[in-house]
Order: C-alpha cells, then structure tokens, then sequence
C-alpha cells in the first residue's frame, strides 16, 4: 500500500541502444513488419532509422529482385524523411509560445506522408512475399527431381556402396587413404577418404556414388512435410556459406524470363554440388 514514484525523460535519456537487436531480425519480413507497426507520434526518430536501416541491409542480404528493392528503398526513404519532418515539427511545437498552429499542421502533415510511405512499403511486402513463394516452389521442384532420379536408382546405388565398403581397400592409391568417416548410414557403410596423391579420374570414380546417394538422402529430407520448411532454409544458408547462392541463381533467371525447366536444371546443378560440398571433402592433385 505504499507509492512508487517514477522518472521519465522524453528524450530516451538513458535508455540502451536496441540498434543491434533490431539488425539481428532473422528476415526482411520482420524487419519490414515491424517498421509497419511504428507511430511516429509515440516513437524517437532513433528508433523509425535503426529499423529502416535493417531494412536496407536485408534488401542486399536476400537477394530481392531489383524493382522490388526499389519499392523498398523509395518507400522507407519516405518514412524516414517525414519521421524526420514529424519531430522537428513536434519540437518546434513545444518550443512556440505562440502562434502553434502551423508547428502542428506541419506535424499532422508529416505523419500522413509517413502513413502514405507505410501503405507503399506494405505492397512491396506484398510482391516480397509473391517472390519468396516462386523461390520456394523453384526449389521445391528441383529438389522433387533429384530425390525422384536416387529413387530410381536405390537398390542399385545401395548394392554399389556396399560392395565399395567392403572391398575399397583393394583400390589402387599412390598414398594410402585415410578414412576419415564410416558407417554414415544405418542402411549402408559409406566411407569418406581423403584421396591424397590419387589421381582424379579414380577418385571421381570411387566418390560419384557416395555422391549420388547423398543427394537422394539430401534431397529425400528436404522433400518430407514436417521437416521442409526448417531444413530448406537451413539448407539455403549452408549452400551461400559454401559459394552456392540458389536465390540469386533463380532471381537472375526471373529478371531474364528465363524458361523454368532451364532454371530448375541450373538449380540442380549446384544443389548436387551444394550437397557434395557438404557431405565429401576431399583434394585432387
């Protein structure tokens, strides 16, 4: 039953710098809808530039399509400039002793190009929207290819990596392999080695079907429903870290109207050379 006193400074005074949490939003949709919810009559124009500067690094950082990117841009531009407009006016206004009236048409001004730029980034959210689906369907149907391809050939790739697993010491190697990974799978040995002074030709030869069958298993795992979604976006992030940028691969087809079945086929060559790269590390010399 007591009584809590408490100090507000209208200047956020004090208050930590949230600039790092705001640009560690995970996608461009987050950071777009949280720049859909501000007011600028009950938020600092610090935090309206630290959320439209969020969005521009992640305009760049997924790959959006050039006209939407502008939309973007041109849009969170506007907002910044009437944010900007909005507490300068709202200063002028508590600052006049007299004579407030045009301080305040200035701010009602401000805050409806503010609302007219929310509209217009809202569309664009729209079309981001629109563009992530093509992307995930673009994917979806390469990655249904590949898995149907290692379908066809299951039993033969698994009679193969069987036979490999038991007699690949018998293979000729300038340098002896060493084995660096077996029993990858509950259904079939499949051994990794580094191929050290081997020549490439036998190599390739003794990987391709390792490969084969880790792009069925890869491609089977981005195929099953419960897990799609989680697995594609990771798969996504792991492809760009090892120099296989998928999205910008279909967002440099759709600029160019290129066929689909063109796209698709160019999607499935680096996502059989994405799954390589994960699953088999190795030199030729």
């Amino acid at each position: 039953e007591g009584v809590v006193y408490t100090d507000y400074d209208q200047n956020w005074g004090g208050v930590d710098d949230i600039g790092n949490e705001i640009e560690a939003l995970l996608t461009l949709d987050n950071a777009i809808s949280e720049a859909l919810n501000l007011d600028i009559s009950k938020v600092t124009k610090e935090r309206v530039n630290q959320i439209i500067g969020a969005i521009i690094s992640q305009i760049t950082a997924e790959n959006i399509p050039s006209d939407i990117t502008r939309s973007i841009t041109n849009s969170v531009n506007a907002m910044e400039i009437a944010s900007n407009n909005y507490h300068q006016a709202q200063q002028d206004y508590e600052n006049a002793l007299t004579e407030k009236e045009d301080a305040k048409q200035q701010m009602e001004l401000a805050q409806n190009e503010f609302k007219e730029a929310q509209e217009n980034l809202g569309e664009a959210k729209k079309e981001v929207k629109n563009f992530k689906k093509q992307v995930t369907n673009l994917l979806k149907k390469s990655i249904l290819e590949l898995y149907r391809k290692g379908k066809d050939k299951e039993k033969e790739l698994l009679t193969s990596l069987q036979n490999k697993a038991r007699d690949f010491e018998v293979i000729s190697f300038n340098k002896t392999p060493q084995v660096l990974q077996e029993s990858w799978d509950d259904d079939v040995d499949i051994v990794f080695l580094n191929s050290g002074n081997s020549t490439s030709s036998t190599a390739e030869s003794f990987y391709q079907d390792d490969i084969d069958w880790g792009v069925y298993l890869f491609a089977q795992l981005l195929s099953t429903e419960s897990t799609e979604e989680k697995a594609l976006e990771g798969f996504i992030k792991e492809a760009k870290a090892n120099s296989y940028d998928l999205i910008a691969t279909i967002n440099k087809g759709m600029t160019n109207n290129t066929p689909e079945k063109e796209i698709i086929n160019e999607l499935k060559k680096q996502l059989v050379s994405s799954f390589a790269s994960v699953l088999i590390k190795y030199n030729y010399q």
